[in-house]
């Protein structure tokens, strides 16, 4: 409880100059009720010209119209949240003792804020929190119920509340929705075909709550308004309406690749930083080794290919050389995931986190299916980052808490309650 209440006060002070915008989405939703008359006209306008998210939106509308302090003190609350629900997918089988809980949620914290920083400061302003901040809080509870029963956990009934009331937040969101979809249908075959004995109120809980999301989801994926919209930002981004799908396929590995292995980006180079570190104090195998430091070279690499050829806007499909980097790009990130497997112990986990880093990369090419790519640019990026942070802070778990070296560390703790 300490710790969490650290957290929030980190939090809040980090919001403690964040306001409404007076330009801009902010202002649009602030006055959407007094242009339309009431909330059942604006929901009909909106539904039908410009988005489905209508769950979202109320919620900012609400916001919005409520004393700017009340949305720092809630968005910093959801920056907790999030932190918690990272925490508990990573600590679901509580293993973890206080000390090691506190360092695991630090870096959580530390890396949340580093990917907020560096994606534009999303959630300081509150179309930005609520279109990102909030949902993808909210996925992370929706999935910590998948992630119980998959390491044979039964799901208590406070997290069944807390999942039943975050998915409509959850599927409101298209990325958000599209990481709940792709990693519980991925869960559900583990558990068909790696699990022999598995509790049936559960799984029948866990399909109405999959269900849910992909209701949610097509209800706020097919308004109409999300063709209006479709198609004004078509006239603004004119060469996108000639993209075929592999090609808008190849744009969005532009994205995740701009966006990740770029200075912006370093995340991703802390993943094979800790599988070098727990392949060599703990495996001895020195293929992974080698197949860590290779991938950790092709990083930076890739970080000096991107700054100095590779823009966002533009495809080379008939470049020799472009099709080489999408290759080269396709076995980086290949890599990458293979480390992520190769570096966790638990056979449940090698395929959780195996699910996670695919979904990461999911959510990473989605926005290239929209021409709002080109307005919202890194912003797009949020949810992968987190999933990132993720499995960052559990590959840090297999270090810290297995190996003889940080045996004493373990136990600063308990030297410290003796002393005192």
């Amino acid at each position: 409880m300490i710790i969490l209440i650290g957290l929030f006060a980190i939090a809040l002070f980090y919001y403690r100059n964040a306001t409404f915008t007076t330009v801009g989405d902010d202002e649009v939703y602030r006055t959407s009720i007094e242009i339309w008359g009431s909330w059942v006209n604006w929901v009909k306008a909106y539904y039908f010209g410009n988005s489905g998210r209508i769950i979202i939106h109320s919620l900012l509308i609400i916001i919005l119209n409520l004393p700017v302090d009340i949305f720092r003190i809630l968005s910093s609350i959801m920056v907790v949240v999030t932190c918690m629900g990272i925490y508990q997918i990573i600590n679901v089988r509580k293993k973890s003792n206080d000390l090691v809980r506190f360092l695991i949620i630090s870096i959580i914290f530390c890396g949340m804020f580093f990917a907020i920083n560096n994606l534009g400061g999303i959630i300081r302003w509150a179309s930005g929190a609520l279109n990102y901040l909030y949902p993808v809080s909210a996925m992370l509870f929706v999935l910590i119920p998948f992630v119980m029963s998959m390491n044979e956990r039964k799901i208590p009934i406070l997290y069944k509340c807390i999942s039943i009331m975050f998915v409509f937040l959850c599927g409101n969101m298209e990325q958000s929705s599209a990481v709940v979809m792709v990693l519980g249908t991925l869960i559900f075959i583990y558990i068909r075909f790696q699990r022999k004995n598995y509790d049936k109120a559960d799984i029948l809980f866990l399909i109405i709550l999959w269900i849910i999301n992909l209701t949610v989801f097509i209800l706020s994926y097919m308004a109409p308004g999300v063709e209006q919209r479709y198609i004004s930002e078509m006239i603004r981004c004119c060469g996108y309406g000639m993209l075929s799908i592999p090609q808008k396929l190849i744009l969005g590995m532009q994205i995740y690749t701009l966006y990740l292995y770029s200075f912006r980006g370093l995340i991703i180079l802390v993943i094979p930083i800790l599988a070098s570190i727990i392949i060599s104090l703990k495996q001895k195998n020195k293929k992974n080794l080698l197949i860590a430091v290779v991938n950790l070279i092709l990083c930076g690499l890739q970080n000096i290919i991107i700054r100095k050829f590779i823009d966002i806007q533009f495809i080379y499909p008939y470049n020799k050389i472009y099709i080489v980097w999408l290759i080269f790009t396709s076995i980086l990130i290949l890599m990458t995931g293979y480390l992520v497997i190769e570096s966790v112990e638990e056979k449940s986990d090698k395929y959780l986190y195996g699910f996670l880093f695919l979904a990461a990369f999911i959510a990473g090419i989605i926005p290239a299916f929209s021409p709002t790519l080109f307005v919202s640019a890194a912003r797009t990026m949020y949810i992968t980052y987190i999933i990132l942070i993720l499995i960052a802070a559990k590959l840090w778990t297999e270090v810290f808490e297995r190996e003889k070296p940080y045996t004493q560390l373990r136990n600063c703790e308990k030297y410290l309650s003796m002393d005192i």
